[in-house]
């Protein structure tokens, strides 16, 4: 949120606000649109809407376009407008082996004696069980469950049970699960703790949109990450100051010359995740909403969703989460595909599904609707088989406190590698 002194009388907006009135914005003409890839991405999808627009993305994952993919496996990480569901690996095929002695007949790293398939090098204690499909992947004696997020309140303020929305399976009511999640915690771009509850929440919708897999979604906010929030309810402006993350500020292409301004009103979900030993990569789903559009594109105030994950190369945090002009995720961006018409840019989405998401009540010093988002996107980026890597969701108000952002993040799952039956 941005704040201004002196605060005037206001109300909260209903999840991502507009609560002050703001500076002076930018000149239409100054903008350089060439130069912004508005029609760089192909879109697969329209999105997942809560009214009835509303489209549901089946569990098992969304597509991952062919442009991420390698002979060897993965490479990216790529972020693309959301498309059709696609299956996991097909177990057709695949049958229990015989193998003798004690070693490593399949090179998975798991000795005969501990593993039930050793012809199969995705079948072993360390593989992710793909739920329902007859095969035991994880060789605990048991085939796996759907996961279920239906557990969770919207009132479960924790960090755990905000990537079990994600899609990081804790409970599947039949068994438990196998835990790839060390650790979870909400912190701030500096990843220092973070306190205010009111900044994320777990949500079965938001505005016109629904959750993208299961009944669950994770909402983060540089305001206030609720849809529903009473209308007399007061509007207020933390100004909360914090660090870069690694790798920011991350100017955009699309606007040289233009450095973001500080960052203020940060939430992060940092995740420490081991990863399956049957899985290349992983893939989740983001909507990134902000009331920065349309006055001030290529200025200071310029907020930010960025994810960060460990580097498979360098191990070293870095962003995956950006279009294929570099932009990182802010009003800049290419991926940028519903909005309110204003000057020469017309977004191929519209408004509608703005209405109730960035659209709210707390709207002092504007002229009704404002805004801008990207609609459903996945990002896909590779791992290391069998490694441990660390996954920040973060999102943050750049210059200062008074215009709002907000995330909602989805549909997380693993990537796996098809599978391999060699002979005994």
């Amino acid at each position: 949120m941005r704040q201004v002194a002196p605060i005037p009388t206001r109300r909260r907006a209903r999840g991502s606000s507009i609560c002050a009135p703001r500076r002076t914005s930018i000149a239409w003409a100054s903008i350089a649109w060439a130069s912004i890839a508005w029609a760089s991405i192909v879109v697969a999808g329209s999105g997942c809407y809560r009214t009835h627009m509303r489209r549901e993305f089946v569990d098992g994952g969304m597509s991952m376009p062919d442009a991420a993919t390698s002979d060897s496996g993965l490479t990216g990480p790529v972020t693309v407008a959301c498309g059709e569901a696609v299956p996991p690996p097909s177990a057709d095929g695949i049958v229990p082996c015989a193998v003798s002695g004690s070693g490593d007949h399949d090179g998975d790293g798991f000795a005969n004696e501990d593993d039930c398939n050793d012809c199969v090098p995705q079948i072993n204690g360390g593989a992710f069980d793909i739920p329902d499909n007859g095969l035991d992947e994880d060789c605990d004696g048991i085939d796996a469950v759907a996961c279920r997020d239906t557990v969770i309140s919207p009132d479960d303020g924790s960090a755990r049970s905000a990537a079990n929305a994600l899609g990081l399976c804790l409970s599947t009511g039949a068994q438990p699960a196998r835990e790839w999640l060390r650790g979870a915690l909400w912190q701030d771009t500096s990843f220092a703790p973070h306190t205010i509850a009111e900044m994320h929440r777990v949500a079965d919708g938001f505005g016109t949109y629904g959750p993208y897999a299961g009944r669950r979604m994770l909402v983060l906010s540089t305001g206030v990450a609720n849809d529903e929030l009473p209308p007399d309810e007061s509007c207020v402006a933390e100004g909360l100051s914090s660090a870069f993350p690694p790798g920011f500020p991350m100017d955009s292409p699309a606007c040289p010359g233009v450095a973001s301004g500080p960052v203020v009103d940060s939430v992060a979900l940092s995740l420490e995740l081991d990863v399956p030993t049957n899985a290349i990569g992983l893939r989740f789903a983001s909507n990134f909403m902000t009331r920065e559009y349309p006055d001030f594109l290529c200025s200071p105030f310029n907020d930010v969703y960025a994810v960060l994950m460990t580097d498979v190369a360098t191990g070293t945090l870095r962003n995956i989460v950006f279009d294929r002009e570099g932009n990182p995720l802010t009003v800049n961006n290419a991926l940028l595909r519903t909005c309110v018409a204003r000057g020469p840019r017309v977004c191929e989405l519209g408004a509608r599904p703005l209405r109730g998401s960035i659209d709210a009540s707390c709207t002092e010093g504007t002229e009704g609707l404002v805004g801008g988002g990207t609609d459903c996107v996945q990002t896909t980026a590779p791992v290391v088989p069998g490694s441990h890597i660390t996954l920040s969701f973060m999102i943050w108000d750049s210059g200062d406190g008074v215009l709002d952002s907000v995330a909602l993040v989805d549909a997380f799952e693993w990537v796996l590698a098809p599978f391999e039956q060699r002979a005994p």
